[in-house]
């Protein structure tokens, strides 16, 4: 029962720093934040696309065709794809909100790199889906 206690005890204190940590930010700390809510809720959006491109993938090449040089290419757009978002993820680091301009310019960057990424995964899979149809 002491073990709980101690548990509860320290659970309340570390929720109630957290929530007076998190309402101390100052007002560009808050908009560096949403920015970061931005971009991580794209990739959040269009991670579980990855699976997608990767059964496209084993479907051509599991087909009559893939050894066409148009399944070929279907087959490497998608892992271009697939790479793209790896590569975003690697290279992805939060920034140090304490250093503004510099890390809002960081943040609007990976927006619109991981648009990119968004937009041709996208593309590509629903070019693979046209191109399994035919």
């Amino acid at each position: 029962m002491t073990k709980n206690f101690q548990f509860i005890t320290a659970l309340i204190l570390f929720t109630t720093l957290l929530f007076f940590s998190c309402g101390q930010m100052s007002p560009q700390e808050k908009e560096l934040d949403a920015l970061q809510r931005t971009v991580m809720s794209i990739h959040d959006d269009v991670m579980p696309e990855i699976s997608t491109i990767r059964k496209l993938q084993k479907q051509i090449k599991k087909s009559d065709q893939a050894t066409t040089e148009q399944a070929k290419n279907m087959i490497n757009r998608l892992e271009k794809e697939d790479d793209a978002m790896m590569d975003w993820m690697k290279e992805y680091n939060k920034p140090n909100y304490k250093q503004y301009d510099a890390a809002k310019k960081y943040l609007l960057e990976e927006k619109i790199k991981i648009e990119k990424v968004r937009e041709g995964m996208l593309t590509v899979i629903e070019d693979a889906k046209n191109y399994i149809e035919k």
